[in-house]
């Protein structure tokens, strides 16, 4: 009788281990399908990331240009200054000149009154 209760706790107990590895086995799988589901966010994100990077440099390639373009721009106009000055400056000259045509041909023109 002895031997008969402790079949039949060994066996509960070997049923007991029967239920607990299938529990783990499950949950193993479970486990398993989220660590590739992670694995796939995972890529996923790793792809975004590499677009973020790519834009990134588009952006910072756009930014340089554009400060080339306003250095072109900013020299450019200290450019149209001085061109601006030499032309104002011309501009007096050419007058100074005319007027002393001017004063010529009047000058001429009373002599030959």
């Amino acid at each position: 009788a002895e031997l008969e209760e402790e079949g039949s706790a060994t066996q509960m107990a070997l049923s007991q281990l029967e239920q607990d590895k299938e529990i783990m086995a499950s949950e193993i799988k479970i486990t398993a399908v989220q660590k590739a589901s992670l694995e796939t966010k995972l890529r996923a994100l790793q792809g975004q990331k590499a677009g973020l990077v790519e834009r990134v440099h588009v952006l910072e390639s756009g930014v340089e240009a554009l400060t080339s373009i306003v250095e072109d721009l900013d020299a450019g106009k200290g450019e149209l200054a001085e061109c601006r000055a030499a032309l104002e400056d011309a501009g007096s000259a050419e007058a100074v000149r005319a007027s002393a045509l001017g004063e010529r041909a009047a000058s001429a023109g009373r002599r030959r009154a």
